[in-house]
């Protein structure tokens, strides 16, 4: 395990280093979601390592790696996709997404957007996951829960504020160079 304690300092398994300069690479993790059941969700890494696709699976969330995978699974699935917002995919050309969205409709995926989960809880034969819509309630039977809300940087416990660097879900804030706005060294 490795942490900062201090601006030029760097433990890593208990053994202390110092440097002029530190690259961070720790990639990222799933976006965590609190919702009553989210213990009950996949990850993309798990559904990755999938060796078989239920009939009905639900993605949360409205960016790519939803969408990317309810159309690995429609072959031979019913995805649904719930969306928090109104707009998927909003780093994305909206003209380009909107043809995407029609012919994903098309070809049996089920786009719910500016619908929220309120819980998702094991039922009879899956799971049982309640949506909500502008007040209104539903529930969808489904076999699979898939967590593909994005991912946040895994910096947690690299204890940044020791060394001064300004960060958040997004990561590290660099200026040029890729270089920390409040630590040149990082």
């Amino acid at each position: 395990m490795s942490r900062f304690t201090g601006p030029h300092q760097l433990d890593v398994d208990r053994s202390a280093y110092c440097a002029d300069r530190f690259l961070v690479t720790t990639g990222a993790r799933p976006r965590p979601l609190k919702l009553p059941g989210h213990e009950h969700l996949i990850d993309s890494t798990d559904f990755i390592d999938l060796t078989e696709l239920s009939s009905r699976i639900v993605f949360i969330g409205g960016e790519f790696i939803s969408f990317e995978f309810a159309h690995i699974a429609r072959a031979g699935c019913s995805p649904v996709i719930v969306d928090r917002g109104e707009c998927s995919l909003k780093d994305f050309d909206p003209v380009l997404v909107d043809l995407l969205i029609d012919r994903g409709r098309q070809v049996g995926i089920d786009l719910r957007r500016t619908t929220t989960i309120a819980g998702v809880e094991p039922s009879a034969d899956g799971y049982r996951v309640t949506l909500d819509r502008a007040g209104t309630t539903e529930a969808i039977e489904t076999d699979l829960v898939v967590r593909g809300a994005g991912r946040v940087a895994d910096l947690d416990n690299l204890d940044l504020s020791a060394a001064g660097v300004e960060w958040g879900e997004r990561g590290i804030r660099v200026a040029g160079h890729l270089q920390n706005t409040t630590n040149p060294a990082v």
